[in-house]
């Protein structure tokens, strides 16, 4: 990129940069990071901070960590942001074992982890239940003074109060009113619900009045933990009550308010109830979840076994039975959609997608095509959202054929496919040693142009070399070339070090360079 004659500045690919990843072109904005790399300027820590930032954000962790590596390479030194947003990637990603060597190594490149950084890692230490380890950092980090915020005490509170340590919990809030910090209505909440999902109903209430007497407004996840405390208890009268000041306050209940209330009624044996709340739910304009069908699917299997239950009584032979979720019959999901339809609340296309996706997920394929069919019958069509679901499912159970079915309906009905059912489609075929089908759809793709995001081309080139397709990487490579689909520098390493013949295509390609800037990584 020139500017009258001369190159442009640093500065100036940054904010290029930055802008590309602001919209989620990543794989455009590393064009022009290749280009700073190739012909100049340099990259500096700003420009390998946007381009981390805008990996994290579109979830490619793994990209974003190299990239530490590459500009610790080419002699740029991390700094603080760099490892604030990777900790934090990385925890939001469930990836804790990677934050915490981040952390460490931040320490070691003589940084010193600020406030923020130990909250996240806290917070993420506590959501996978290491709450002990979390316990260890927050004393640590007061040790070299830096002091925790309420934000570092909410999160600890919430590990606390799911491992049902609520007198721990306690003696924290005690200590954080000590240091000066006013809880918030985020502490108050999180001790509600922890005592409310172990049988502390009574104290949360007591918790709740106290937060009202101290003009703390209650939330919706406040009210929402209440409901589902009452309903635990079987106190769904009482919880219902609670419903209707929550509406009062100008504070809609949401489809996780309604299922608890839902969940509440059925567990009683009060289906008719049960299904007025999911009517009032979607005339409300909520969309109902898998949880909240799932519920009634429960309920509605449950009562068929009624009449046997009462036989088995008789003959002594009674227990108790709760269906797992893949145990719900197909008549059952039937069944509940016509009840639906009596009530007033017709099944819409999102309905059924809720529905189908779950099947899909369970590997139940087959019922996901008869609800399909059912669906067909009272006159809805099927959106590109079914379709990808079936198709992904389709992959997963081998239905190759069917996956390719479904995949050329959708592009003939102008639906756009994502790149990811691409790349699990011609996996699948790979694995079944359909070779010429598998690059048959990749041609097709191609011919589309739906190559926007090269990230997609790493994970199935990965995934064929797993599978032992190096050949076919090849092939699918060679016909990216002849389109001119850009290629990343890290997918011809992948392929390098599987494949010492790409040596060649890598040549071509970007030059020796391209070797060089990546740290002259060698195949095998």
């Amino acid at each position: 990129m020139e500017r009258h004659g001369h190159l442009a500045k640093t500065e100036t690919y940054n904010a290029m940069i930055k802008g590309f990843c602001m919209i989620g072109n990543v794989n455009r904005a590393m064009i022009l990071f290749d280009e700073m790399l190739n012909v100049g300027p340099p990259p500096n820590v700003v420009t390998y901070n946007i381009l981390i930032n805008g990996y994290i954000k579109k979830g490619y962790l793994d990209n974003a960590r190299r990239l530490v590596d590459l500009m610790k390479e080419n002699g740029c030194k991390p700094d603080q942001l760099t490892y604030t947003e990777l900790i934090s990637g990385f925890c939001k990603g469930d990836k804790l074992d990677v934050a915490s060597a981040l952390f460490q190594e931040m320490m070691q490149q003589g940084l010193s982890p600020n406030m923020v950084n130990y909250t996240t890692l806290i917070d993420g230490l506590c959501k996978k239940g290491k709450v002990d380890d979390a316990l260890i950092l927050f004393g640590r980090m007061q040790e070299i003074g830096c002091h925790p915020n309420v934000g570092t005490y909410n999160a600890i509170l919430n590990g606390l109060s799911k491992e049902n340590r609520l007198s721990e919990a306690e003696a924290l809030c005690n200590k954080m009113a000590e240091s000066g910090l006013l809880p918030n209505v985020i502490t108050y909440t999180t001790l509600i619900d922890g005592l409310c999902r172990n049988g502390g109903i009574h104290l949360a209430f007591k918790i709740f009045h106290e937060m009202e007497r101290r003009n703390y407004l209650p939330n919706l996840y406040t009210y929402s933990s209440l409901i589902y405390g009452l309903c635990h208890e079987g106190r769904v009268d009482d919880a219902e009550i609670l419903l209707e000041e929550m509406v009062s306050k100008q504070l809609y209940p949401d489809e996780v308010t309604y299922t608890s209330l839902i969940d509440g009624f059925v567990s009683l044996g009060r289906l008719d109830h049960a299904f007025s709340l999911l009517h009032r739910l979607i005339q409300a304009g909520g969309k109902p979840n898998y949880r909240t069908y799932y519920v009634l699917l429960r309920g509605m299997q449950e009562d068929c076994h009624m009449v046997s239950e009462k036989i088995a009584v008789q003959h002594g032979t009674a227990h108790n039975h709760t269906p797992h979720e893949k145990d719900i019959t197909f008549d059952t999901f039937c069944n509940l959609l016509v009840r639906m339809s009596e009530i007033g609340c017709e099944p819409s296309v999102d309905t059924y997608y809720v529905l189908i996706a779950r099947l899909c997920r369970d590997g139940r394929s087959g019922d996901a095509d008869l609800l399909v069919e059912f669906m067909k019958e009272k006159g809805l069509c099927p959106n590109e959202a079914i379709y990808c679901s079936l198709l992904n499912a389709y992959c997963q159970n081998s239905r190759v054929d069917s996956a390719i079915d479904t995949l050329n309906l959708l592009t003939a009905r102008g639906f756009k496919p994502p790149l990811s059912l691409y790349a699990a489609v011609i996996c699948a075929l790979c694995k079944r040693k359909q070779i010429k089908d598998a690059e048959v759809v990749f041609e097709d793709m191609l011919e589309k142009q739906w190559n926007s995001d090269e990230i997609v081309w790493t994970v199935l080139i990965d995934g064929l070399l797993k599978q032992g397709e190096s050949k076919v990487c090849l092939n699918l490579l060679h016909a990216m070339n002849s389109k001119n689909v850009p290629i990343s520098k890290q997918t011809y390493l992948m392929l390098a070090k599987e494949m010492p013949k790409t040596d060649k295509l890598i040549n071509e390609n970007h030059g020796a360079d391209t070797l060089r800037v990546l740290g002259d990584q060698k195949p095998g």
